[in-house]
C-alpha cells in the first residue's frame, strides 16, 4: 500500500498519473489471477468434487493475455508532434502595425551652399552683430573652424531649415521633418550663443 500512496503522491504530466495507477492496478490484477489459477489447477484436492465457478482456465487465460496486450499498449512512449494550425504564435505582437516608408531623402542630393550640406548641431554660434537697420546678422562655425555668415531667411542644415528669427543671444531655425507616424511636421531648433549659460 505505501508504494501506492508514494505513486500517487508523485507529480506526473498530464494523462500519466492516470496510466501509471492504471498499470498498477492490471500488475496487481494479473498477480492475483495467477495465484488463483494455480489455486485452481489441483481444484479436487481441497473440496474434492466442487467444479470450478464461473470461467474454465482457457477462457481465463485468454483474458490475461488481452489484459497484458492493453498492458503494453499503454506503457508504449507517447508520440507528440506540434501542429501550429489554428493556435496562436505567441512571438507575434497583439497589436500589428505597418510602418510607412519615408519618401523624404534623409539629405539633399545637391547643396547650394556649404551651410545646407551640415546638420544645425554641426555648428557653433561664435557672434551676433547688430547691424546700422538694427537688424541682427550671426556668424556660425563648424568643427574644422570655417566661418559662416547668417542673416533672416539663410538656408542651414539639410533637413530644409531656414532663419526665422536672429535675436541678441541665439539664432532660431525651423526645419521641416517628420514624427514617428510619419507625418510632416516643423521642428524649430536653437544656437545659442553661449551655450553653457543659455
Amino acid at each position: 500500500m505505501g508504494a501506492i500512496t508514494l505513486l500517487t503522491a508523485t507529480t506526473f504530466p498530464r494523462g500519466l498519473k492516470k496510466r501509471c495507477l492504471f498499470t498498477v492496478w492490471c500488475i496487481l490484477l494479473l498477480s492475483l489471477l495467477a495465484a488463483c489459477e494455480g489455486e485452481q489447477t489441483n481444484p479436487g484436492a481441497a473440496s474434492g468434487s466442487k467444479k470450478p465457478i464461473g470461467q474454465s482456465a482457457g477462457q481465463m487465460s485468454l483474458k490475461v493475455t488481452k489484459l497484458q496486450e492493453r498492458l503494453q499498449a499503454l506503457l508504449e512512449p507517447i508520440q507528440y508532434k506540434y501542429v501550429p494550425k489554428g493556435k496562436y504564435d505567441i512571438f507575434q505582437p497583439f497589436i500589428k502595425t505597418t510602418i510607412q516608408q519615408s519618401t523624404a531623402p534623409s539629405g539633399p542630393k545637391v547643396c547650394a551652399t556649404a551651410l545646407e550640406c551640415m546638420d544645425v548641431g554641426q555648428l557653433t554660434l561664435v557672434a551676433i552683430v547688430k547691424r546700422a537697420d538694427k537688424s541682427y546678422m550671426a556668424m556660425a562655425e563648424d568643427a574644422s573652424g570655417v566661418g559662416y555668415p547668417i542673416w533672416l531667411g539663410t538656408k542651414i542644415g539639410y533637413k530644409k531649415g531656414v532663419v526665422t528669427d536672429i535675436k541678441e543671444d541665439r539664432v532660431i531655425i525651423r526645419e521641416e521633418g517628420q514624427d514617428v507616424r510619419g507625418r510632416n511636421i516643423s521642428v524649430e531648433r536653437v544656437l545659442f550663443l553661449h551655450p553653457e549659460g543659455k
